[in-house]
């Protein structure tokens, strides 16, 4: 093989790995499923460039063998630094299944130069015009790849499972504690942890394991034999999630947080929601706590649960909730029963997770009384209404939550601030026929509560966008910026006078978006 095919085909795998690596990060971010990974890269924004690239590299059929040869590796060179990893918000893991599958994409790869081979030495041209056909389709390359490693990827997920199972089988006196809800459910998990931890061995879903592997894996390598309760956070995208966890972890016990318009675009209704997450109830062998407020017919639905919330009809209510500028105050009242608590935490919704985890804790052999003082030990949990105190402005992080129901809230607690008040958000997603709608009214929710916006990415805004100007806002306060962190710069840099900035980060979309 002459030295500038060699040449070429090494330029080809420097550009295709960095393409890859791209493509099995999408992949990763959509969680392995094809809709959402191609919805990702079949935009115009990822795959009008590499179609651009392979019009122009058309034009070096033009040329002799030898010169076509170094344009094909130029500009393999090219993109390939193009396509060098930049810093992301939720950075690529090398999992042992991104190792799998970064294996089968070199086969491929390999294959298809070896199918090259003698199109190299008779027609180097045509060789580097399909080579660079191939470049350009990475992403299709990965998911064929992902195809390919599904058996057995299943084969061992199944085998993680029942390795799983059977640490359960042998840990007796553990009790499964499942919490689901459309929102609430990590911060209620938490809570629980902290609340239940002065008197129990307690293990908890790290971060956002909230998935079957992530939970399986939770199990296989922090239970231990002390463990007695095990609070898992369960998430769900499609019906029958929970159920798929629950078949895991056989829990004991089930806690439902509120339930609202999430993942609208894969659920389709509300009804499918409530059910899905219901699945949790139905599994359950001992009690079920669930949000009255959310859930109104929760005790027709299941007469034996535990409801909890702010109307008094529950059977955990917590009322005259206060603010101040150290935290939030409420009455806890139960069968009878009215306990003061106090915690840094602020707002409705916090008040009611954290009145979940006090009715959890309760009828599992805590006096109320006693959960007073671990009550205040609660700390925010990171991105999720996170108050940050800075000399020049208060940053308020909300930016895990993508929900009509938070969002609506985070501008609530906004409005309690005193100063000038900033949001900073590219909207929320995956809430399929009904995003514009929802979007187009937290504009107007935006416009009722803000002295100036910063939408980030003006297409993914442009709902929000148009709901801010129907409520006759000042549109000269608003600036659509291409990224958060231009967004957080200018916000940073914002001349209020005598004000102090109070800025809202409410969500911040991964890279798949």
């Amino acid at each position: 093989m002459k030295a500038y095919a060699i040449i070429l085909i090494c330029s080809y795998l420097f550009a295709a790995y960095y393409l890859l690596r791209r493509s099995i990060h999408m992949l990763q971010l959509s969680s392995y499923q094809a809709p959402s990974y191609f919805k990702t890269v079949l935009n115009l924004k990822w795959f009008f460039p590499h179609i651009v690239e392979l019009l122009f590299a058309l034009l070096f059929l033009l040329f002799t063998d030898n010169v076509s040869a170094i344009l094909f590796s130029v500009m393999f060179a090219f993109v390939g630094i193009f396509s060098l990893p930049h810093k992301a918000k939720k950075p690529l893991v090398f999992t042992h299944r991104v190792q799998r599958l970064f294996i089968t994409c070199a086969i491929i790869n390999i294959a298809i130069i070896l199918l090259l081979s003698k199109l190299f030495a008779s027609n180097i041209r045509l060789a580097g015009l399909l080579l660079f056909a191939s470049y350009a389709l990475s992403a299709f390359v990965a998911e064929l790849a992902n195809l390919i490693n599904y058996p057995l990827e299943k084969l061992l997920s199944n085998r993680y499972i029942l390795d799983a199972k059977r640490k359960l089988k042998n840990s007796p006196n553990l009790s499964v504690i499942g919490v689901t809800g459309s929102y609430g459910k990590t911060s209620v998990k938490h809570y629980l942890h902290t609340l239940l931890s002065d008197k129990f061995e307690v293990l908890m879903t790290p971060q956002s394991y909230n998935t079957p592997l992530g939970i399986v894996r939770t199990i296989r390598e922090n239970l231990c034999p002390t463990h007695e309760y095990f609070v898992c956070e369960m998430g769900a995208r499609h019906v029958g999630d929970i159920k798929e966890i629950c078949d895991i972890v056989h829990p004991k016990i089930g806690v439902i947080t509120f339930i609202g318009e999430q993942h609208l675009e894969t659920f389709k209704t509300l009804e499918n929601i409530k059910n899905t997450k219901l699945e949790l109830a139905r599994a359950a062998t001992g009690l079920v706590f669930m949000n009255g407020d959310s859930i109104k017919d929760a005790k027709q639905l299941f007469p034996n649960c535990i409801t909890y919330g702010i109307s008094p009809e529950n059977d955990y209510n917590a009322e005259n909730i206060r603010y101040s500028e150290d935290g939030m105050s409420f009455t806890v009242i139960s069968a009878g029963e009215a306990v003061e608590f106090t915690t840094d935490l602020i707002g409705e919704h916090n008040a009611q997770n954290i009145l979940g985890a006090i009715a959890v804790s309760h009828k599992l052999g805590v006096p109320l009384k006693d959960l007073v003082a671990r009550v205040k030990k609660l700390k925010p949990v990171a991105h999720r209404l996170e108050i940050q105190r800075n000399k020049d402005y208060t940053v308020i992080d909300d930016s895990y939550n993508s929900n009509p129901q938070g969002a609506k809230m985070a501008l609530e607690i906004l409005s309690s601030f005193d100063g000038y008040k900033i949001i900073i958000t590219p909207g929320m997603v995956e809430l399929g026929e009904k995003q514009y709608e929802l979007n187009f009214a937290f504009g107007k929710q935006i416009a009722a509560t803000c002295d100036a916006v910063f939408l980030v990415g003006k297409s993914q805004t442009q709902s929000i966008y148009e709901g801010i100007v129907s409520a006759g806002y000042n549109m000269d306060n608003v600036y659509v910026v291409p990224s958060f962190q231009d967004a957080m710069s200018a916000a940073k840099a914002f001349i209020t006078g005598d004000k102090k900035k109070v800025i809202l980060i409410e969500n911040d979309l991964p890279d798949n978006y």
